[in-house]
């Protein structure tokens, strides 16, 4: 009986053994672990997923029929999409042509493009349709703004135990950016308030914690880009001479618990009356050079909002792995009303 599999970009579990499969940027090779020895086989070299499907298949047909096979299909091609898209970001900042005009809007065009291009390599049809600009959130339609995530991509996943394990590094199937960019001018030192720079972080963090409604399949990206140090750009202490560990963390690498408490931050930071309170487990990557002192050159950072819960006086929204936003209809009424309360706070 011919035993037909779909590997494309695959690691299949076999009773036997295993047989690893590289992505499709690399030529393929199977390599399967016998109880009694380690036979090692090269299947074949092929320039496209579809290829080494059908030599795959063709090998399956012709292996012992009592074999028991046990698989797990599970797309490991798409789990890091965003975070290999991210880390080709400061190459196309740094070869463009026109560096005096970036702005927002070139990085978030950069960034959808590096998708794009992370999207292509792994064979993923039509993958310009899975990314869009300015999507729209529709609980704050709800709550009566017209407010947009600066860019949303959807990487396919496939499987319930693939999404499972995909949501233990943090990575969804839908993504929501806030994009924030910082550029070097004469006015960053003095005229910009580096005091409203930090607020428009922390309203980010509201924003993709209030307004993305999902049921446990969206990540949140906080993507920030400087020109220079971010110490030029945004204030890292209060004007009281108070760390914020918040922002710091956000501006670190690596995978930080955060508490913005905003009653504790300077009147430009308040959006509501009632005490409000964010805490929250993020996952910094970054790209940082390693000698500043040329010019042209980018900070950047990507955070991860991975789990969080957010205290508005006596209401809450909790979101983790474990627990996914409430979606039952007092869960979406609560979570409604939370988002009407600091809806008028949430512009950036």
């Amino acid at each position: 009986m011919l035993r037909w599999l779909i590997p494309e970009g695959i690691r299949c579990d076999v009773g036997f053994g295993v047989a690893s499969f590289l992505s499709s940027t690399t030529p393929y090779r199977a390599i399967m672990h016998s109880k009694c020895k380690i036979a090692r086989q090269k299947i074949g070299e092929f320039g496209s997923s579809a290829s080494f499907r059908w030599a795959f298949r063709l090998m399956a047909a012709f292996l012992p029929a009592d074999l028991k096979w046990r698989c797990q299909l599970r797309r490991l091609c798409f789990y890091m999409i965003i975070e290999g898209a991210f880390h080709k970001l400061h190459e196309n900042l740094l070869m463009d042509s026109f560096p005096r005009e970036q702005c927002e809007a070139f990085l978030v065009g950069h960034m959808a493009m590096a998708i794009l291009l992370e999207m292509t390599l792994r064979n993923e049809p039509y993958p310009a349709s899975r990314i869009r600009l300015e999507k729209p959130y529709a609980i704050a339609e709800k709550a009566g703004r017209k407010l947009r995530a600066d860019l949303f991509a959807e990487t396919p996943l496939s499987g319930k135990l693939a999404s499972k394990q995909c949501e233990a590094y943090g990575i969804a199937q839908d993504n929501w950016f806030e994009v924030k960019y910082f550029r070097r001018s004469a006015k960053s030192k003095s005229g910009i308030s580096r005091q409203k720079n930090a607020r428009r972080i922390a309203t980010d963090l509201l924003r993709l914690c209030v307004l993305v409604e999902d049921s446990g399949s969206g990540a949140r990206f906080i993507l920030s880009v400087f020109e220079n140090e971010p110490e030029s750009y945004v204030a890292l202490k209060t004007r009281d001479n108070k760390e914020r560990h918040w922002l710091r963390q956000i501006l670190t690498p690596g995978c930080h618990e955060i508490c913005l408490n905003f009653s504790e931050e300077a009147d430009i930071f308040q959006v509501t009356d009632d005490p409000l309170v964010l805490n929250a487990l993020i996952d910094v990557k970054a790209f940082i050079p390693v000698q500043n002192e040329l010019p042209g050159l980018y900070w950047g950072y990507l955070c991860n909002v991975i789990n969080f819960k957010l205290s508005l006086g006596d209401q809450m929204i909790i979101h983790s792995l474990e627990k996914a936003i409430d979606q039952t209809q007092s869960g979406r009424d609560a979570h409604l009303q939370v988002a009407r309360k600091l809806i008028g706070g949430l512009s950036t």
